[in-house]
């Protein structure tokens, strides 16, 4: 599952998929409470960047709680490393083993403190490390958001996407508590955090032929991505 809770973010990659900027949305923290209780082992906390948001201390101490009962480490952060205090928190944690924890560093992104890079280099416990989506990289930009100008898309030569160019092919919570499908710009709202969610064919991007195939079959047409 994917906890999106800052559409905000203090960086304006040309890659990004989520097309964020300064200006977006903090999800409440009443939101937050009414998400607590569904989140398990597999969490990612994200954003826009995740340190933005003004509680996010508060925000990932109750999730390492909430993902623990499950026995499992717990959440996954991927920070672009901007502000120092919480990059380096991060990487302790990671290095610790209570989260997982990853820095997205490459040609996009604006340059950092020397110190973040160094303490996510030294990470090697529970996959923390530096994540390159450069062109090249360990992993390519996807044709979403900004990422599609990049990679040459447009309105009119769309990306023919089958669910592997996913942002995330998990259940994705948004800052004001819609539950999507996937990660997707055009994703289908699956419920919401205080009244619960439903998919047919969960943990599977929306474009994706299994998602479709298994909305045809069982009459769930209105959650294809339009």
């Amino acid at each position: 599952m994917y906890l999106q809770i800052t559409t905000r973010c203090n960086m304006s990659c040309a890659h990004c998929g989520f097309d964020c900027t300064p200006q977006g949305e903090d999800m409440p923290m009443e939101v937050f409470r009414a998400a607590l209780p569904h989140l398990d082992e597999g969490l990612t906390i994200g954003g826009g960047e995740p340190t933005l948001h003004p509680q996010f201390e508060v925000i990932l101490l109750e999730c390492i709680a909430q993902v623990a009962q499950w026995g499992e480490y717990g959440p996954h952060i991927v920070t672009n490393g901007k502000i120092t205090s919480r990059a380096m928190m991060i990487a302790a944690l990671t290095k610790g083993g209570v989260i997982s924890g990853e820095l997205s560093r490459d040609e996009y992104h604006d340059p950092i403190e020397w110190g973040v890079v160094q303490a996510f280099e030294g990470v090697t416990t529970l996959g923390g490390a530096v994540r390159d989506t450069s062109a090249g990289g360990s992993r390519e930009p996807l044709p979403h958001g900004r990422g599609a100008e990049l990679m040459g898309y447009d309105a009119e030569n769309p990306p023919e996407l089958d669910g592997s160019e996913c942002l995330c092919p998990t259940a994705l919570i948004k800052p004001n508590g819609d539950v999507h499908q996937c990660g997707c710009p055009d994703s289908p709202i699956i419920g919401n955090v205080f009244d619960g969610w439903y998919s047919p064919y969960s943990g599977e991007c929306c474009h994706s032929p299994d998602f479709i195939n298994t909305c045809l079959e069982e009459g769930y047409e209105d959650l294809l991505p339009q």
